[in-house]
């Protein structure tokens, strides 16, 4: 009601707030409508690419849309995950990525005030460094000999992140 009334219009009922911080303009109930595509047939589509399954910390600019997450997920090869991948940023804006959505999948499920289904986003910035890596022999033992991996083309990891290939 506040900044309704400095905007000289009626309040939306979209106030926000945290224990630490007084109502704001915000959202309820955000979500992307679900589409009939399964995430197998999703994934599927992927020549290369990245698959985010979990996020870290992260920028945004509410002006621009901008943000940046450090993110984690699987390398897809060939429309599968090829292994796992922690520690990298992806980057893009919010109407960037709107734009870029291809596909839209069937598995909508609210958990939060914000929710979607699987996404296919056509392009987005992944980046890091170095070119090559360390990793470890995923067999329950530790790697005595360490060797090194060529991380595939168009993908970097930040230094001292590991990429743990399945054998």
């Amino acid at each position: 009601t506040y900044s309704a009334r400095r905007a000289g219009t009626r309040s939306t009922g979209n106030a926000v707030r945290t224990y630490a911080s007084v109502p704001g303009i915000g959202y309820h109930n955000l979500h992307i409508v679900a589409d009939d595509q399964t995430p197998e047939s999703i994934l599927a589509r992927v020549d290369r690419g990245f698959y985010m399954d979990d996020q870290g910390s992260f920028g945004f600019n509410e002006v621009t849309g901008d943000y940046s997450f450090q993110a984690q997920g699987f390398w897809i090869e060939k429309g599968e995950k090829a292994f796992p991948v922690d520690g990298v940023t992806v980057a893009s804006s919010s109407l960037a990525m709107l734009r870029n959505i291809e596909a839209v999948g069937d598995d909508l499920r609210f958990d939060d005030q914000v929710a979607a289904p699987t996404l296919l986003i056509a392009e987005m910035t992944v980046s890091g460094a170095p070119r090559y890596v360390d990793v470890a022999v995923n067999t329950g033992q530790p790697s005595r000999e360490p060797f090194t991996y060529e991380v595939p083309a168009g993908m970097e990891l930040s230094s001292g992140q590991s990429v743990f290939v399945p054998f």
